[in-house]
């Protein structure tokens, strides 16, 4: 496999995940017929220990007990020949009943291992494919902005490319950054969710996003759109050009522990925490979050300063 360039392309990482795994389990066939094939053995020892064993109990009861008044001295001793042969049969029987429960619990061991190994496997091979799919789907992208590059006409630059641009310079969004990203259809209710830039085209016209808390390898965990509908999150560490938000205005905020983002109006502004060098919580009030033990008034809810953007002017309430 090469590169558009031509250079030879790795082999992904999953890839090498299964041929190790492959590599292990070859051998397991081989492993566990020699453990079975030594199990068969046993049996058939068994059987003829068994055998052995009637014979030698029917020749016992042939014999007039020991403690028979016509058992003679001669039968006796014959009598206490076969019982000891008897015990050693019996003894070898559990010996062989030993191995063969030794040997099972060895084949499944075996395969008991194998089994968690391919679990583990396939989890590593499960996440290289989610983002070798992400990788794939970028690459199509790219090619399609190529193509429509290559067709437009440079002379004449459209206005919504002028409009973009000055979009992605004020918020200065780039690959790797986190954002609040809107994923609803055009006049449908906003829905906002936590994301990260994947891609910023080279007209600054498409962000492609990755909603990194979407089910592993769905569809619907990329996503290809304007600036207008990407706010850059921004950095707690930066008190310089922090904008804060005053008490009583709507904020876009992340609803704790979600990668939602709602509504909400600030109750308390952050406040400069010189010991960790960054921007303490906000206290927010959101839309339908009544308090339970309190009708009719809101929860004041802690929410981290990197967690709250402003409110878009065509925010749609549900």
């Amino acid at each position: 496999m090469v590169t558009a360039a031509g250079e030879p392309k790795e082999a992904p990482p999953g890839k090498i995940y299964l041929d190790t795994y492959l590599d292990g389990v070859s051998a397991l066939p081989a492993e566990i017929c020699r453990v079975f094939s030594t199990v068969k053995d046993i049996s058939s020892r068994e059987q003829e220990l068994l055998e052995t064993s009637e014979k030698l109990t029917a020749r016992c009861l042939e014999i007039p007990p020991q403690t028979s008044r016509n058992a003679t001295d001669e039968q006796k001793k014959v009598l206490a020949g076969l019982r000891s042969e008897l015990e050693v049969v019996h003894k070898n029987l559990s010996m062989l009943a030993d191995e063969k429960v030794e040997l099972t619990s060895t084949a499944y061991e075996l395969l008991g291992g194998h089994i968690s190994l391919l679990d583990e496997e396939l989890v590593k091979f499960e996440s290289e494919l989610t983002f070798n799919l992400a990788e794939q789907e970028l690459e199509h992208l790219h090619q399609q902005q190529a193509d429509a590059l290559a067709n437009r006409d440079n002379r004449t630059p459209t206005a919504a490319a002028a409009v973009t641009y000055t979009a992605r310079e004020e918020f200065q969004i780039k690959q790797g950054d986190q954002v609040a990203a809107k994923t609803s259809r055009t006049g449908a209710p906003d829905e906002w969710i936590l994301a990260r830039v994947m891609n910023v085209s080279d007209d600054s016209s498409t962000i492609t996003i990755l909603d990194e808390h979407a089910d592993a390898g769905g569809s619907s965990s990329i996503h290809h759109l304007s600036p207008r509908q990407v706010i850059r999150l921004p950095k707690p560490k930066e008190k310089k050009n922090a904008k804060l938000f005053q008490e009583g205005s709507f904020v876009l905020a992340m609803f704790p522990e979600t990668t939602m983002l709602y509504r909400a109006v600030v109750v308390q502004t952050p406040r400069w925490q010189g010991k960790n060098g960054s921007w303490g919580p906000y206290s927010l009030a959101f839309d339908d979050d009544e308090d339970p033990n309190n009708p009719g008034y809101s929860i004041n809810r802690q929410v981290a300063f990197q967690h709250v953007v402003p409110l878009p002017r065509d925010f749609k309430l549900p």
